[in-house]
């Protein structure tokens, strides 16, 4: 989380493009599989629930904070590839516990 904070406190350097939503789903989806290890470890309930939406939310606020950065802003379509990297790291632990 303290990397994609940092990565997003930067200033944008050159415009990305179509390039931008595969960085999106490679910053997120190790987010998706340390926190749903990390909540295995704690015995919840439904693990790959609690961490998909803390990840969300996380992804949002990551948002949110961009809007404060000059020469940044939000967008919907960096939540939804945000998401999509979460899902791929969901996907990854449940295919490698079997």
């Amino acid at each position: 989380m303290g990397v994609i904070f940092y990565l997003s406190s930067l200033p944008p350097k050159v415009k990305l493009g179509s390039f931008d939503f595969p960085i999106h789903v490679l910053e997120f989806f190790p987010l998706g599989i340390l926190t749903v290890l990390f909540l295995k470890e704690l015995n919840l309930r439904n693990p790959f629930l609690f961490s998909f939406i803390f990840s969300i939310l996380y992804a949002i606020s990551d948002e949110i904070h961009q809007t404060f950065i000059p020469g940044r802003n939000a967008s919907v379509k960096d939540v939804i590839a945000d998401c999509v990297g979460i899902l791929i790291g969901l996907y990854i632990v449940k295919k490698w516990q079997r």
